[in-house]
């Protein structure tokens, strides 16, 4: 869907290539991907939860790339897929964190804090996770469990 402006309301919200459209399954208490954002496994989370808003046509309400519409109905419609978006981000948050961000008006402000915070360099993680790789040990792991046990570092 390239022009979003030219199209009608009823026309966004039946569309489903239209990142207005949202279906009978969609709804607040939605939760997108299986493990909570705790902080220690953001990059992880931040992947799995790209990937569901990108199969949901909801991507753009994160990243910023759908700006709110001036067009009042059509804003209307922004605003609602909007903050169902930021319920489903909230949802997949520790509630300890999620505590922090509950104020936030736009997931794509809450998306933003989120990155702030927990992309920086971590260097005592770095540490432990080069540790824990040179101390590693096959050992009687089969071959799977092995390769299995160092992705999982």
């Amino acid at each position: 869907m390239s022009d979003l402006t030219s199209l009608t309301p009823s026309q966004l919200i039946n569309d489903p290539t239209s990142p207005y459209f949202l279906t009978p399954a969609d709804n607040r208490g939605g939760v997108l991907v299986l493990d909570l954002l705790t902080g220690e496994n953001y990059a992880a989370w931040k992947r799995s939860m790209r990937m569901a808003l990108n199969a949901k046509n909801k991507l753009v309400f994160v990243d910023g790339t759908l700006k709110q519409p001036s067009k009042a109905q059509i804003a209307n419609l922004w605003d609602r897929c909007s903050d169902m978006v930021l319920s489903w981000l909230l949802n997949s948050i520790d509630r300890h964190i999620r505590q922090s961000l509950i104020y936030c008006t736009k997931p794509s402000d809450a998306w933003t804090d989120l990155d702030n915070r927990f992309s920086q360099s971590n260097h005592p993680r770095l540490y432990r996770l080069q540790r824990d790789l040179a101390n590693l040990k096959q050992k009687a792991m089969y071959v799977t469990a092995y390769y299995n046990t160092i992705k999982g570092i």
